[in-house]
């Protein structure tokens, strides 16, 4: 009797697990198919730049899509008001790379946010120098002539238009706090410029660039102001990525950066970003901004 009750157990067992067979593979294969990544599931990464104009946004976008075309991961254009929110976004993980400034980059790699990738090269510049100027009828030739008047500084991020003359009073014994009488923060190289040419202030610092850039379109800024100190070179905007980025993802980014050329729709990219190329971007390049900054 008990063997005939085991023996009616074991079936009614096999019987269940027969269904649970049947049934299991009822609903895998009857689930629509899942069409999976090659390299797995595309992460979204926040690409943060700094700026509030539309051509600019524009010109960045094309550059995310890009990457999207091209690269496994989701990555998608943050604007930013200023860099204070930018370092802020970065160290909360909301963004993961972006395009940065010298300083800014600098600062991220120190801090052990963010590695460089590459930067844009146009008619074989990559750099950009900082100049310190004034008016020509001033009869100021150096920096330490400018103690108690008005300067016009760009942005505490900026390291032609501010942390290189802060360094510079530095070695020279000054207090940058309270060297000059009226400093301004202009905001943009530009408005820096043009506060001394226009008489507002009695010096400034700004980038080159800006400079030659300016003088194009205004001859009076050649004929009145003049440089009295410079120093460089600091790597113009450089693409960067989170330090939580692998090996292998940096070099595969930076190779398809490096390799934009060799495809029609990379070379429309350069020409919509108005650049020849990206270069190669390392630590190294950053040796200058180290030095007026630590």
């Amino acid at each position: 009797m008990i063997d005939s009750v085991v023996k009616k157990l074991f079936i009614g067992a096999s019987v269940v697990l027969i269904a649970i067979f049947i049934f299991g593979a009822f609903l895998f294969f009857s689930r629509k198919p899942q069409v999976q990544p090659v390299n797995g599931a595309r992460e979204r990464i926040g690409v943060g730049i700094v700026t509030t104009d539309d051509l600019e946004i524009e010109k960045h976008q094309k550059f995310v899509d890009y990457l999207n075309a091209h690269s496994d991961h989701d990555w998608s254009l943050v604007p930013l008001k200023d860099y204070g929110s930018y370092i802020s976004q970065l160290e909360l993980g909301q963004i993961k790379s972006g395009f940065m400034g010298s300083a800014v980059a600098y600062r991220t790699i120190k801090n052990g946010l963010a590695l460089p990738i590459a930067r844009g090269e146009k008619d074989g510049v990559s750099n950009y120098y900082s100049y310190i100027f004034v008016k020509k009828d001033s009869g100021i030739d150096d920096i330490e002539e400018l103690k108690g008047k008005r300067f016009a500084y760009v942005d505490i991020s900026t390291s032609a238009g501010f942390v290189y003359p802060v360094y510079l009073l530095r070695s020279k014994g000054y207090d940058p706090d309270d060297f000059f009488r009226a400093p301004l923060f202009a905001g943009t190289h530009e408005k820096a410029i043009l506060a001394v040419l226009n008489g507002d202030y009695d010096g400034g610092a700004a980038k080159d660039l800006a400079w030659k850039k300016l003088s194009l379109k205004n001859s009076d800024l050649e004929k009145n102001l003049k440089i009295i100190e410079k120093e460089g070179p600091f790597p113009e905007n450089t693409f960067m990525v989170g330090t939580e980025f692998g090996l292998k993802e940096v070099e595969e980014l930076r190779g398809l950066l490096l390799n934009l050329g060799e495809t029609e729709d990379g070379q429309g990219l350069l020409a919509k970003m108005n650049l020849d190329r990206f270069i190669i971007t390392e630590e190294k390049d950053f040796d200058m901004v180290k030095k007026i900054s630590d």
